[in-house]
């Protein structure tokens, strides 16, 4: 059975958390690990979900390979499930100027995340081989010539690459802590399901908006290695279109009413 007041008093903690994230660092951080906390508390059947029926629930034809329950949102969070299927994933992307909680109500997943490099770490930062090493006359003729071909394809590759830091990978369960996003730290990550269908609580803040700059972009791993031999542990992703392999569908949320708008 729900209970009630658990998701939204975690409603309303996230909302007070993250009204605060532009004051005092240290009352923001402690708030956050706060919320983390009450987060670790929650169950998937505070959602309206049984666990166990939500766990074996075989889909002969899954309308999507990953399922979305909406819960609420605001111009300051968004809450919501993510249903994962089994063998599926949701691909590497990235949650611009945002901060995040993930939470495992049942199943497995395994998470791959990557740091983003700070403004002045990516000044700093060399392009990758591929894009600085080429054959003599190669590297004369796109250096004398921006409109060459090899010039060309080298500053559209550059646009599309962002360097990042590899967290490396974790899988997570529903005894497993929250795990937290930033602006900076594991903010690109993918996700997918272990032996079975998945789900997680996600609270994000702000919540995506294209017309304010936060749209979802998606990534692809590559083996560029940076030229900088000081700087070995950066890593390249490619942006890419999103996957054709990916997309969502809507699920019934059953849980209790949350209306941030009257928190």
């Amino acid at each position: 059975m729900a209970n009630h007041s658990a998701i939204q008093k975690l409603s309303k903690q996230a909302l007070e958390t993250f009204k605060t994230v532009h004051g005092d660092k240290s009352v923001f951080l402690d708030k956050l690990n706060s919320l983390r906390t009450s987060m670790n508390r929650i169950r998937a059947t505070d959602l309206g979900i049984e666990p166990a029926a939500a766990a074996n629930r075989v889909e002969p034809s899954p309308a999507a390979p990953v399922g979305y329950m909406f819960v609420a949102e605001n111009p300051v969070v968004s809450m919501g499930v993510f249903v994962v299927e089994r063998g599926c994933r949701l691909p590497l992307h990235d949650h611009r100027d945002m901060h995040g909680v993930l939470k495992v109500l049942f199943g497995t997943i395994r998470v791959r995340s990557y740091d983003l490099l700070t403004e002045e770490q990516r000044k700093t930062t060399d392009l990758p081989d591929v894009l600085t090493t080429n054959s003599e006359s190669d590297s004369v003729n796109s250096s004398t010539d921006p409109d060459s071909p090899l010039a060309l394809q080298q500053s559209t590759l550059a646009r599309t690459l962002l360097p990042v830091r590899p967290r490396g990978e974790v899988e997570l369960t529903p005894d497993s802590e929250p795990c937290i996003l930033t602006p900076l730290e594991a903010n690109v990550h993918s996700i997918e399901s272990v032996g079975g269908r998945a789900a997680f609580l996600d609270i994000l803040s702000p919540p995506y908006d294209p017309e304010l700059g936060r749209d979802c972009v998606y990534y692809k791993e590559t083996r560029f290695t940076d030229s900088k031999e000081n700087v070995g542990d950066v890593s390249w992703l490619r942006k890419i279109p999103q996957p054709s392999s990916f997309w969502c569908c809507q699920e019934e949320y059953l849980g209790p009413t949350v209306d941030l708008d009257s928190l």
